[in-house]
């Protein structure tokens, strides 16, 4: 029920936002997007551009490397124990979500490999990780466009990992 909420969820936004939609190219002002591990030596930022779905390790893995997502990431991680394979997010422009429906069968434990995440356009919600007993993993984590959301996670004891938030931009 909830992968379906995601992908309806992806498909209006996505219609709002033109997500789907190749750039066009202008030979005065192409932008250069890295779909691999940028190059130092050229100062490019590997950035995914896209709303992404991650439900398995696969795709998770199919992010490595990445610093920038220009899109929402929603996150229901079905045999995924940790998030690792992010290590090199920074910034997510879009919203991140991680949930679960309450009737799945949950492997996260934690969030590490969100370390480095620094800022987050949109929304943050966190909902039905029955698993999660803190959210060590958003330690960098300064700024959230939108409204920050926390629930339903049965042993989440603790969200000291969250001192270094600055900003949140709605509620």
């Amino acid at each position: 029920m909830r992968i379906r909420w995601w992908l309806l969820h992806c498909i209006v936004v996505g219609l709002m936002t033109g997500c789907g939609t190749e750039p066009q190219a202008d030979d005065s002002n192409t932008a250069s997007v890295s779909t691999e591990v940028g190059d130092v030596a050229t100062g490019e930022v590997p950035t995914y551009v896209g709303n992404v779905i991650i439900t398995n390790r696969t795709e998770l893995e199919a992010l490595r490397g990445y610093v920038v997502i220009q899109g929402n990431v929603f996150i229901n991680p079905l045999m995924v124990t940790d998030l690792e394979p992010l290590a090199s997010l920074e910034r997510i422009e879009g919203t991140l979500d991680i949930a679960y429906d309450r009737i799945q069968v949950q492997s996260l434990k934690s969030l590490f490999g969100l370390h480095h995440l620094r800022a987050v356009s949109g929304y943050v919600q966190i909902e039905n990780c029955n698993l999660l007993e803190h959210l060590g993993g958003l330690d960098s984590l300064q700024v959230v466009g939108a409204s920050l959301s926390i629930y339903n996670n049965d042993v989440l004891s603790s969200i000291e990992a969250l001192r270094t938030l600055e900003v949140v931009g709605m509620n």
